[in-house]
């Protein structure tokens, strides 16, 4: 009787081969596969469990020859191509994956996974009808295939359709009830469209069914930030880093949610992590640190730029292989009426619709097309209302996949796109990235460089952005006169009465105030506002009630310096224009650091409220001083920290010098350039014409300074 270990044996080889393949003993197992195969060299299944071997092992080179090989003598091999088809796949061949996937489709239709590889080559090259169709026809041959109908869903749900990505999931978790990733999509779907309780519910639920998946714990963390329940969602993303250490971006998010409540040990406890992020930007590598959140870090300009530029290569490398076959518009005659659009999420009750509202009503129309494309759905908003009303066009691509409203920006003839959004929340960058016009420009959104090559220009001024600034940015800079910062000359403050006790405040003693979000609040400048306090009498500290958990920690860094936390008075939420309104009871409006009060600070300063700001190193900490010098009042700008602290003082204990610089700006209010919005929109028509007529010419983006006649 043969021994069971007779290598002449094929069958006994490829029976041993397998267990130590199951047993996932790739080394032991292939060996075996080599000696059945020297055996049985036409042995189909050895040939094929040997190149699957040999591709999970991560030896594509050799595993493609042999899956090739099997299909010389098998072409119609359903697993066969399909392996071969995730070979190429992964090698970025999408176009030979695509008809490996194919016949293994047609030949094996009840192979889910076939057709969800047909459906993610589609979703690759922005084809995402044609990727819901590969789905729904897999689902036809395979109709109780669970991960069908997860990615259906994932696929509509890209391309807007809300509904249906949460019939497939709900679809998809009827026939695998403990089908994870389908209730994480469907309470993340909760998330984004605002519904926040729900979700919260939902993920609580999800967690407690998942203790140990790091995924649930990330996603609750992100609802409960959304919800301004910044300790709980620490909580949350904590035990996803501690389920899975590797999870760097649950890290990055714990970052900003210390940050938003001004818990600053753990912040600086993350710091570590956070460099290691910058230096993966800087040696190319995938960095999870958004440039959003490197806005309000201490780093240099070239330590965001590097942040910004890993964003976009993976933008770029999304939107690579989509094609918008529709034509752009054509840059010929330098002196026709053009056609520009402004792109934006924040056509809504948002700082960015209550800055620019007036600015697009009062475009030349004998020269120039006004179009909007909104990335959010009608909040009902006045803003909204006037901004659909004062635009020619105003087109909501909310529904629309970035392919879709790519296609639609070009079919309108677009001549300048103007994206106000940059990587700030609900931003879609890859529409832009899909270059839907011959010129495109970086505006307001975003106070850094996008670190792409899809905008030309970014609009700035020379304070914001010096000259020698420019080796930090990848667009071109186009320099407006005065402030880069457009505002609204109409925005209305309310005839109300206001008084200090209703808002909590002495009626006696000096108020400062700073009304920014909580994570631009920074240890050093609350140290230095507690050395302000301790040498002004009778003073208080008016800020912003943006968190429970962060007055509590601004209340206890207050009370561990020495100041008597009740000297801290939070202002409660009110809409804009009583907000404004109440600006009249404060003293004195102090800036951050970092990242500087940008809509904050054109409010104080609209208000009659003076601002004291100190020019900072990079875009987002120079808004202030930018602000301040268009409104005439260079002298409330200050180099040093040192200077800021002693000039705060100052005023404070020097009442006719302060309500001096009050008039001041009273007066400058309505005769400085910052609040002439219509002279401001002359500027930027200036700026479109002069690039448009630089590309017209067929000339590359260069330097632009924009002068008044």
């Amino acid at each position: 009787m043969a021994s069971l270990d007779n290598a002449s044996s094929p069958a006994l080889l490829l029976r041993r081969a397998v267990a130590e393949h199951k047993a996932r003993r790739h080394r032991s197992a292939l060996p075996l596969y080599e000696r059945a195969l020297a055996a049985d060299p036409r042995n189909l299944q050895a040939l094929y469990l040997s190149g699957l071997c040999l591709l999970e092992a991560g030896d594509l080179a050799r595993g493609e020859e042999r899956m090739r090989r099997l299909l010389a003598l098998a072409p119609d091999h359903a697993l066969g191509n399909y392996a071969l088809g995730r070979a190429l796949a992964l090698r970025g061949q999408d176009d030979a994956a695509l008809g490996h996937f194919e016949k293994a489709a047609a030949h094996e239709p009840a192979y889910a996974e076939s057709w969800i590889e047909l459906s993610l080559i589609e979703v690759r090259r922005g084809r995402l009808g044609a990727a819901a169709e590969r789905l729904r026809r897999g689902i036809r041959h395979n109709p109780r295939h669970p991960a069908l109908r997860l990615n259906l869903g994932n696929v509509l749900h890209e391309a807007g359709d809300v509904a249906g990505a949460e019939a497939a999931w709900g679809d998809a978790l009827r026939l695998a009830p403990s089908l994870l990733e389908a209730k994480l999509n469907l309470a993340t779907g909760l998330r984004r469209r605002g519904r926040l309780a729900e979700a919260i519910g939902a993920l609580e639920r999800i967690v407690s069914e998942h203790p140990s998946s790091s995924a649930a714990h990330y996603q609750l963390g992100l609802a409960r930030y959304a919800k301004g329940a910044f300790a709980a969602a620490a909580a949350a993303l904590e035990r996803a880093v501690a389920l899975a250490p590797g999870f760097r971006e649950a890290r990055m998010r714990l970052a900003r949610a210390c940050q938003a409540m001004c818990d600053w040990d753990r912040l600086d406890a993350l710091r570590p992590a956070i460099d290691e992020e910058i230096a993966r930007a800087h040696r190319g590598e995938d960095c999870l640190l958004t440039p959003f959140f490197s806005l309000s870090l201490p780093m240099s300009e070239a330590d965001r730029l590097a942040v910004a530029r890993c964003e976009a290569r993976r933008i770029e490398e999304r939107c690579k292989s989509i094609v918008i076959d529709e034509p752009m518009a054509v840059c010929d005659d330098p002196d026709r009426p053009l056609h520009v659009a402004y792109l934006s999420a924040d056509f809504r009750a948002h700082p960015m619709a209550h800055l620019t509202r007036s600015m697009f009503g009062l475009h030349d129309r004998d020269r120039f097309t006004v179009s909007a494309y909104s990335m959010s759905p009608d909040d009902g908003s006045d803003a909204r209302a006037q901004i659909a009303r004062e635009v020619d066009r105003f087109i909501d691509v909310t529904a629309l996949s970035p392919a879709e409203a790519a296609r639609r920006i070009r079919a309108d003839r677009v001549d300048i796109l103007v994206d106000l959004h940059g990587y700030t929340r609900l931003a879609r960058p890859e529409i832009p990235a899909l270059r839907c016009a011959p010129l495109q420009v970086a505006y307001l959104g975003f106070p850094g460089s996008n670190g792409a090559t899809f905008c030309d220009y970014i609009l700035t001024d020379r304070i914001v952005t010096p000259p020698a600034a420019a080796a930090d940015y990848t667009e071109t800079f186009c320099v407006l006169p005065h402030s880069y910062y457009v505002t609204d000359h109409r925005s209305p403050i309310a005839d109300v009465p206001v008084s200090r006790a209703a808002e909590g405040l002495p009626e006696h003693g000096f108020v400062f105030c700073c009304f920014c979000r909580h994570y631009k609040i920074e240890r050093h400048v609350f140290a230095l506002w507690m050395e302000i306090l301790s040498r002004v009498p009778d003073s208080v500290l008016w800020l912003f009630d943006n968190t429970e958990e962060g007055k509590s920690n601004l209340k206890a860094a207050a009370a561990a310096q020495g100041i008597d936390p009740d000297r801290l008075v939070f202002a409660r939420p009110v809409p804009v224009p009583e907000h404004l309104a109440r600006h009249r009871l404060a003293d004195l409006s102090l800036d951050t650091g970092t990242y500087g009060a940008h809509t904050t600070a054109t409010d104080a300063l609209w208000a009659g409220l003076p601002l004291l700001s100190r020019l900072g190193d990079g875009f987002a900490s120079r808004v202030g001083a930018s602000l301040l010098t268009a409104v005439g009042l260079p002298e409330m700008i200050v180099s040093s920290w040192d200077d800021y602290r002693d000039l705060a003082v100052e005023l404070a204990l020097d009442r006719p010098r302060l309500e001096a610089i009050r008039r001041k700006l009273a007066e400058n209010r309505t005769t400085q350039p910052l609040f002439d919005t219509p002279r401001f929109v002359r500027n930027l028509e200036r700026a479109y014409r002069t690039m448009w007529r630089i590309k017209a010419r067929g000339e590359a983006p260069r330097p632009i300074e924009v002068t008044e006649d």
